[in-house]
């Protein structure tokens, strides 16, 4: 078979099986349910490899499309591409999300409805493989929802759990309104360009394209990143998720739903005005800086994560705005193994906790942790190589790809300047020093405080361990990079101009040591929080009260539509007492006409109808009417005499 069909086929085995485990999850065992989704792993990341290969090693590209949907004289392609970009998020959904798989394996082997978290994820890779294949905007549309849905299910998992349920909600909610946005682009751009084939787009001449529609399709397009990636002002959702199973949580924040976003303005960057993109690296540069300065007081080690990703994928936008969408996606791919083996190594450390603490103890508070160093020596050195490489410590993948976006911010700084690229590039470099300094934090409380309670060595399963030691090693920067200090000379960089500069390097690597050093000597010297002001505390701990702003224009929009609803009331009762006023006085009208205007109408056609025929009778001499008019005018001066 070609690689188009074997590909075809990798990308459906998800999809089987979720309908298998779906429609037969009561008859399904714990054992056949592991065969099956070990099986279709294996042959996706098999492929996933092949297809990696093919691609990068002998730089093909492969596309493919039939007619879908026809409508009137136009009909939509059902099209896929097969480049450098689809082959490398096509190997890293298949690899994290194998890997999670495995680990669910142990981690939620007592689960009741194991067959049905396992469908949701088989639909969820399904789903965000045809996303990242789709050459087509409707394409892409349609699988964006359907990740967008399959992540609602997941987070919403245990169903049982309110907080659960209302994570879901929230997820679900928020990321419509970035999709609204990202509708209006798709139907702006087949207005404008008569076709939603971005291959067809990229080769038309935007030069004759009006500005104004070009900016209702940027503007657009950053409206459905910003929602699905977390950005701000619709970030929020992202820390909520953490309420799904910790495996579900790395699969989201690694290379799956966060990182959609990012890939849908890399492959439509061109579409992009140049205020849009200025645009782009404002966002990702205040969300960089306020999600990291938000990670510094979050108690829970997933919430503390949850908005690491939330201020890494900041860095991606700056990337994008800065017109280099490969740094955009090499710090992707970076980001997806140390956050993923990060995640993972939290699931341990929780599920490990879960069966030492009592059950009121929260086993996700870091406070209650600690010491976990010679208890869970594995995840203890998976983690600290996941985190150097998370604060962009030297000879870790962090560090280049972090430092190239840095290097290209400052590089446009250069070329064109102005004073809101200037302080977005402040924003970023001073996110390097928050980044080292929380995880500094984190890093204290779970491995090296005094724990507050006794705990037991315990022998984790091989399922847990061996995923988190192959993100780890994903997460060295040899792996992507023969030389420690350049981008430059990285495999996925080759083929793209990456700018390198020396004085960047050495303010990044100064800051990322800094903000360990501070971090040290504050939380593990002094063993003290990095505030004592409760005011700054909340802000950081509430996300700059991000959800109090939420619930205000929630309340006052709920306000507002009952001050309306209460006018809309007021103004139908007048108008309903006005129209009734009016047909009573049509009524009255009516009667008076008929009984008035049309009564003298015909007592003054009687009236004359009678003296015409008198005077008729008078005309003709008729002595009898002569002698009755006589009679009649003699009593009436006699009358009036009287009367006189």
């Amino acid at each position: 078979m070609s690689i188009l069909n074997w590909v075809l086929v990798a990308w459906l085995f998800p999809l089987f099986v979720f309908l298998l485990f779906l429609l037969t999850e009561k008859y399904l065992s714990y054992k056949f349910i592991n065969f099956v989704v070990s099986v279709s792993t294996l042959f996706i990341v098999g492929v996933a490899l092949y297809l990696f290969g093919i691609v990068w090693g002998k730089d093909q590209t492969y596309l493919s499309y039939f007619s879908w949907i026809f409508f009137s004289e136009k009909h939509f392609s059902f099209s896929i591409r097969l480049d450098h970009y689809s082959a490398i998020m096509f190997f890293l959904v298949a690899l994290i999300g194998g890997l999670v798989q495995w680990f669910s394996f142990t981690y939620l082997k007592d689960e009741p409805s194991y067959a049905r978290y396992f469908a949701y994820l088989s639909m969820f890779v399904f789903a965000m493989l045809g996303l990242v294949m789709a050459d087509n905007l409707l394409l892409f549309y349609v699988f964006w929802e359907l990740v967008g849905f399959t992540s609602y299910l997941l987070i919403g998992f245990w169903s049982t759990k309110t907080s659960a349920v209302r994570a879901a909600q929230k997820a679900f909610l928020l990321n419509r309104i970035g999709d609204t946005g990202f509708l209006i682009a798709i139907i702006t751009t087949y207005t404008v360009f008569q076709t939603l084939s971005l291959q067809e787009i990229a080769q038309k001449e935007l030069s004759s394209t009006s500005n104004e529609m070009l900016s209702v399709i940027g503007l657009g397009l950053m409206a459905g990143a910003i929602g699905k990636s977390a950005q701000l002002p619709l970030s929020s959702w992202l820390p909520n998720a953490m309420e799904a199973p910790t495996p579900v949580s790395a699969l989201l924040h690694a290379a799956t739903m966060v990182a959609a976003g990012i890939y849908l303005l890399v492959r439509t960057h061109f579409l992009l005005l140049p205020f849009v993109r200025e645009t782009i690296v404002f966002v990702g540069s205040t969300t960089a800086l306020i999600a990291a300065f938000s990670a510094l007081s979050q108690t829970d080690i997933k919430r503390v994560l949850a908005f690491s990703t939330i201020s890494q994928i900041g860095y991606m936008m700056i990337a994008i705005g800065c017109e280099a969408p490969h740094l955009a996606m090499f710090h992707l791919l970076t980001h997806a193994f140390f956050k993923a083996c990060l995640f993972l190594c939290a699931g341990v450390i929780i599920s490990y906790l879960h069966h030492q603490l009592p059950e009121e103890i929260d086993a996700q508070d870091m406070r209650n942790m600690g010491e976990l160093y010679y208890k869970l020596p594995t995840v203890f050195y998976a983690y600290s190589v996941a985190m150097l490489a998370l604060v962009g410590f030297p000879f870790f993948s962090g560090f280049l790809s972090k430092d190239a976006i840095l290097s290209q911010i400052v590089h446009s700084c250069i070329q064109n300047p102005s004073f809101l690229k200037i302080v977005c590039a402040i924003a970023a470099f001073l996110t390097v020093f928050i980044s080292s300094f929380y995880m500094m934090r984190q890093y204290y409380y779970v491995f090296w405080k005094k724990s507050l309670f006794v705990l037991s060595p315990q022998r984790q399963s091989l399922f847990l361990l061996i995923p988190t030691l192959i993100l780890a090693i994903g997460s060295l920067g040899v792996v992507f990079s023969p030389s420690m200090f350049s981008a430059k000379s990285a495999w996925f960089l080759r083929k793209f101009d990456v700018v390198h500069l020396w004085s960047v390097e050495v303010i990044s690597i100064l800051l990322s040591l800094s903000g360990m050093i501070v971090g040290y000597v504050q939380f593990f010297r002094r063993q003290q929080e990095w505030t004592n002001f409760y005011f700054l505390k909340q802000i950081s701990l509430e996300f700059c009260f991000l959800d109090r702003l939420y619930t205000t224009f929630t309340r006052f929009a709920l306000l507002a539509s009952r001050y309306l609803e209460i006018s809309d009331y007021f103004i139908n009762q007048i108008l309903h007492l006005w129209a009734k006023s009016t047909v009573v006085a049509g009524f009255l009208l009516a009667w008076f006409d008929r009984t008035f205007v049309d009564g003298a109408i015909k007592i003054t056609y009687k009236t004359a109808f009678f003296l015409g025929k008198e005077i008729s009778n008078i005309q003709k001499s008729n002595i009898q009417v002569l002698l009755k008019w006589t009679i009649a005018l003699m009593l009436s001066l006699v009358g009036l005499i009287i009367f006189l």
